[in-house]
């Protein structure tokens, strides 16, 4: 395959068909294999690139072409998450916006790559501390719950990443309204999660913290127990080796 992408020209009309196979290639291999070379991550990355996104709504980008370009993100974002390589965070941002621009408004996979996409800012926002990455963030998950007709089984972890992207918000500028509309979603999470789950734990665990924050702005006591009780339970959902029970485990003090 690299070697009929090097023999084709650029003006030619199957050069980026053929550089869409190489990169699924590249990219089944890289998330298929227990020894993982990010040369081949790397190479997929670079050989996307030909897959241009036009405004959305226009696009000519098929829904087969966007969800190649999400596993791309994805394992970027693994690849991130194993070497905690700032480049490679913002490699995975920078290709699931793509994602998002170029996916069709009435795809019923967009509401998902919003997500996804909020998700990596969320992470790439407490790298650099950019105010203006958590705006784009909270838009989009915003967005993604906006439409109550996609109901799907992710809506308790979007709304719980919006408390997060909230949360973040309010320890960089102050603001207690975004504070406190971060402990309501955390709340509707906490709500709408399967009961008895690992993600109900840490749900909770994330409202514990919100409210733990807000007890301690506002002087509220009974706030204060509230959010006892919650990580209470969080803990009692979680093991003591996952890497949400430390944090919570710190709300109580």
């Amino acid at each position: 395959r690299r070697t009929v992408i090097a023999l084709t020209p650029p003006s030619h009309p199957d050069f980026e068909e053929h550089n869409r196979h190489l990169c699924q290639l590249l990219l089944n291999l890289f998330t298929s294999t227990t020894d993982l070379d990010s040369r081949n991550l790397g190479q997929a990355l670079r050989w996307s690139y030909p897959w241009t996104a036009e405004p959305t709504g226009s696009s000519s980008a098929d829904p087969l072409s966007c969800a190649r370009l999400y596993e791309l993100a994805s394992a970027l974002l693994l690849e991130y998450q194993r070497t905690d390589d700032l480049p490679t965070l913002r490699d995975a941002v920078s290709t699931a916006r793509r994602v998002v621009e170029c996916t069709q408004p009435a795809d019923p996979d967009l509401d998902t790559y919003r997500a996804s996409l909020a998700s990596m800012l969320w992470l790439l926002s407490g790298r650099n501390g950019d105010l203006d990455i958590l705006s784009e963030a909270s838009s989009l998950v915003r967005q993604s719950l906006s439409d109550s007709r996609r109901e799907s089984e992710d809506r308790p972890a979007r709304r719980n990443l919006l408390a997060l992207v909230l949360k973040r918000q309010y320890e960089q500028t102050g603001d207690v309204h975004a504070l406190r509309e971060a402990t309501e979603f955390g709340r509707e999470a906490v709500s709408t999660a399967p009961r008895a789950s690992r993600d109900a734990a840490c749900f909770k665990g994330n409202l514990a913290d919100g409210l733990r924050m807000l007890s301690e702005r506002t002087r509220d006591l009974a706030m204060a127990r509230e959010a006892v009780h919650f990580a209470r339970e969080a803990i009692g959902g979680l093991r003591p080796d996952d890497p949400e029970w430390a944090g919570t485990q710190a709300v109580l003090g």
